[in-house]
């Protein structure tokens, strides 16, 4: 489903989306990604959506439009309240997405979607226990086993197993 044809009709729409505005936006550059697995779509300035291809994959062309409208809500912010205020002024989600997105007919959140996460996993020495993370832990500090140990002991110190796919 991810061919070039729907990667080439997304950067269409949004094109012609961008156009409508009063005044037109620039075009923004819609990609598609296999790294996004935990949101459907991101917008980053100037002008680059990105939108998850986990997601096109399993919800198809069609209730991918939504997303790239929300991503496009986004774009036009940036390129109108984002250039006027303050930087930090402009929230997210805040007043002026939701009326940009109200203009564009876009939702406010995605459907959840399947996509393999990557899992790191740590195991205490002592009683084996395994923990499983999205995140690696940071390599400077260190963790101990909470089952065997209410404070750090290193007696306890969680050992790295590595990461590894898993779908969800």
């Amino acid at each position: 489903m991810t061919d070039p044809a729907a990667l080439a009709e997304l950067n269409a729409l949004a094109a012609a989306l961008a156009a409508t505005w009063t005044p037109a936006l620039p075009a923004p550059a819609v990609r598609l990604s296999a790294r996004l697995t935990r949101s459907a779509g991101t917008y980053r300035p100037p002008g680059t959506i990105t939108i998850s291809r986990h997601f096109v994959d399993q919800y198809g062309l069609a209730a991918t439009i939504p997303i790239l409208r929300h991503e496009l809500a986004h774009h036009a912010v940036h390129h109108t309240a984002g250039r006027r205020a303050r930087p930090g002024r402009v929230r997210p989600h805040g007043p002026e997405f939701r009326a940009a997105a109200a203009r564009l007919d876009a939702p406010r959140h995605a459907p959840a979607f399947a996509a393999p996460r990557t899992v790191h996993g740590y195991r205490c020495p002592a009683c084996g226990w395994t923990v499983l993370r999205g995140r690696r832990l940071p390599r400077r500090r260190r963790y101990s086993c909470a089952r065997c140990a209410p404070r750090y002991d290193d007696r306890f110190r969680l050992t790295y197993l590595g990461s590894w796919r898993e779908a969800s």
